[in-house]
């Protein structure tokens, strides 16, 4: 599906609309980018970045709108020298009110000057307040973030206020806290932002070292608001080893949202569990999670793990199982079936330097056979681990080219899917789906043939309905029995909006309302209405529903220019006046009487227009109707050889007389002949006489052929009238009728 999107900065203000976009061809941007003139002084890399000294000032310039008009991915890949990041939208999910932060794993080091945790807010409407709280950690102690526009302490919270579209961005170096080498900087986690107003937030380590050596790199991501999240998840490891600094990047951080919240997942054999006590505490597992029982030195794949709350969960992953330098954040998504089912890996290669990259996912599907397709190719069974007893399995592909990857679940069941790079030193991560998905659900008003949207000739449609949802309609806030598809017909006016719902595996059924549509009542006429010249028609106005209150409205006549145009007073008149004419409250329709009159003047067809105008209380489905006028005395004219025969056999070289004999209310005439449609200016009619009541001719010498006669009146309006045709043929040909001379 072809798509366009459109790119603007934080005050809405657009840098460049992209075009001719689908699930095959995407477009990427380099950054800094030297490519677009649109962005030669503010590009992409200005847009996405702050400096050091800008933590906590609040900025006008700073971050992305992308809007489209179809379903669509952004990711964004940051790429050094030596490190590299991958961070994707979570689009409308990732909108919210309340989120809890995590970061790398991120350890005292050689690196501990350039090391730190950040995260960044973006507001979308005006006037919003936003508080961050953190129990044990003070982001705004020592000189870190400058406190100019915030107000409040660690106990209460710091607040500042953003308008739409502006950024802020709070970030705490490693060399600034007391810790000493080897310890985990672990205290920012589970950080609280909350807000008056829907926000975007970013959270992540820019850079972050897995153990107390010189490697590190960065990785970060958007993330969902609380509601979003879950309590149940897989994490796939890395390619960390056993026993070296590479296990020391695999690592998983929860976060609890709730108090007393316990989690549970099984570890070399046994089942462990661990309570997290309070709202934003957090909980750091190692690689031994990985462990299995009986070969302590392979790590299993993947976990599965649950939690009696809905939680956060943020993995270090290694990129590389001889680089402990190449690690990479993912913000992990949580098993749900209201996930996406089909997701596109869009230039999966793309970062410098010859690079391996992998496509990680987990599936659900109730057996393994065929259900997931890449670009598609089935994938073979072999290619699936199942993850305990879930009901989901995983699966790991690695890309040999830079192209875009679909990944499909042909069941449609949910899909979750990660891209891991690494190139050189560099390591990325993250996931493209998992977070759920907010539908899109104002429904398109899909309007054929009619002049507004009103309430009985639309389809109210969700363009992109999803597998597995369920959807209820609503008019004027009660359900609509019967109506759960994706489209929905209404057949009288009212405030329409339909319910979006997906719940499965025990989850409780999430619930989306879409914009409330409203649609009047429709007034209508014909489209076409006819008549006989001398009678009465009826020109009825009709309401599709009768009203609480009059209907007032207008008619007015638009002539038709040129030939066949019927004048007021001399082809038709109304019966009555057509201003301020009124359907009265509980009636749906008016009638006009509209008197043809007989015009001997001008015999053909006629016609004009009628358009309805000023009405109050409706909108118009058909708006204006052609009335055509049939002449109660058409011209006929019947052209024979004097015996009504259509055709005839004659002798060579005789001469023939042909008689037109026409039924035309007396009009005044001019008479041409056609012979084999070639005009002969050379054969005239005679008038009639009282000896002769015909038109009448003499055609000398006849020879085989089509004979015409075209008659034109000569009234203030020519009409053109043409006779019937006669065949004539040479004596001895194949004829059904004979007449000899």
């Amino acid at each position: 599906m072809w798509t366009y999107l459109t790119i603007r900065d934080g005050q809405r203000n657009e840098i460049i609309t992209i075009h001719d976009l689908s699930s095959t061809e995407s477009k990427s941007y380099t950054v800094p980018n030297t490519v677009l003139q649109y962005l030669q002084d503010h590009s992409l890399k200005q847009r996405l970045f702050v400096l050091q000294e800008d933590r906590g000032v609040v900025k006008d310039n700073k971050g992305l709108f992308v809007e489209g008009d179809h379903e669509f991915f952004v990711n964004v890949r940051i790429e050094t020298n030596n490190q590299g990041a991958s961070l994707t939208s979570k689009g409308e999910v990732g909108i919210g009110k309340q989120f809890f932060l995590g970061f790398m794993r991120n350890v005292f080091s050689g690196h501990k000057d350039n090391n730190s945790n950040f995260f960044s807010i973006m507001a979308t409407e005006d006037g919003t307040v936003v508080r961050v709280h953190n129990d044990t950690f003070d982001w705004f102690s020592g000189s870190e973030n400058k406190k100019t526009e915030w107000t409040g302490d660690m106990t209460s919270g710091y607040q500042c206020t953003l308008n739409s579209g502006q950024t802020v961005t709070l970030g705490y170096n490693i060399a600034s806290t007391s810790l000493s080498l080897g310890d985990d900087f672990d205290s920012p986690s589970g950080t609280e932002v909350t807000s008056s107003k829907p926000v975007v937030v970013n959270s992540g380590s820019w850079s972050a070292s897995p153990h107390s050596g010189k490697a590190r790199d960065i990785g970060f991501d958007q993330i969902v608001p609380a509601e979003v999240i879950g309590d149940k998840y897989i994490f796939i490891k890395g390619q960390g080893i056993y026993g070296s600094n590479t296990a020391k990047g695999e690592s998983v951080i929860l976060i609890a949202t709730e108090d007393n919240t316990v989690v549970e997942y099984e570890s070399n054999g046994t089942t462990v569990h661990h309570t997290i006590s309070k709202k934003g505490d957090y909980l750091r597992l190692g690689s031994e999670i990985y462990e299995q029982h009986g070969a302590i030195t392979t790590l299993l794949p993947a976990i599965y793990l649950t939690s009696s709350k809905p939680i956060y969960a943020y993995q270090t992953i290694s990129g590389a199982p001889d680089k402990s330098q190449t690690t990479g954040m993912s913000f992990i998504p949580p098993l749900k079936c209201s996930t996406g089912w089909k997701v596109t890996i869009p230039s999966a290669k793309e970062l410098e330097n010859p690079n391996t990259s992998t496509i990680n996912a987990m599936i659900k599907g109730a057996t393994r056979s065929k259900f997931v397709e890449i670009n598609g190719v089935p994938l073979v069974d072999a290619d699936y681990v199942s993850v305990g007893t879930s009901g989901w399995y995983t699966f790991s592909y690695e890309v040999t080219t830079n192209d875009n990857f679909l990944v499909e679940n042909s069941n449609q069941d949910p899909v979750n899917v990660a891209l891991y790079i690494v190139s050189g030193n560099i390591g990325a991560a993250g996931y493209f789906s998992g977070f759920g998905i907010r539908p899109i659900l104002n429904p398109y008003i899909k309007l054929e043939g009619a002049v507004e949207a009103c309430a009985d000739n639309v389809d109210l449609v969700i363009q992109n309905p999803h597998h597995g949802w369920s959807y209820t309609w609503y008019q004027d806030d009660n359900p609509i029995v019967g109506e759960t598809a994706s489209s929905f017909t209404p057949s009288s006016s009212g405030l329409y909006y339909v319910d979006a719902a997906y719940g499965c595996d025990g989850e409780t059924p999430k619930i989306y309302q879409s914009d409330k549509v409203f649609l009047s009542a429709c007034l209508g006429t014909s489209s076409t209405l006819s008549g006989v010249e001398g009678t009465t028609i009826d020109f009825d106005v009709v309401l599709s529903e009768s009203l609480s209150s009059d209907l007032s409205f207008d008619l007015i006549l638009e002539p038709i220019v040129g030939e066949g145009a019927a004048i007021e007073g001399n082809d038709f008149q109304f019966a009555e006046s057509l201003v301020h004419l009124v359907i009265p409250s509980g009636s749906i329709k008016k009638t006009i009487q509209i008197d043809l009159l007989d015009d001997a003047t001008h015999e053909a067809p006629e016609s004009f227009t009628v358009r309805i105008a000023n009405n109050s209380l409706a909108k118009l489905s058909i708006a204006s109707s052609v009335i055509s006028i049939v002449d109660n005395d058409p011209v006929v004219l019947n052209l024979s050889d004097g015996s009504g025969a259509t055709e005839a056999s004659y002798c060579e070289g005789n001469s023939r007389e042909l008689v037109l004999n026409i039924t035309d209310g007396s009009p005044s005439l001019s008479l041409l002949c056609f012979v084999n449609s070639v005009e002969r200016s050379d054969i005239l009619f005679t008038a009639p006489t009282t000896e002769n009541p015909y038109y009448s001719a003499v055609f000398p010498e006849m020879s085989a052929g089509t004979y015409q006669v075209q008659v034109k009146g000569t009234d203030a309006v020519p009409t053109t009238f043409e006779s019937n045709v006669i065949q004539y043929h040479v004596k001895g040909k194949p004829r059904p009728l004979r007449i000899m001379f």
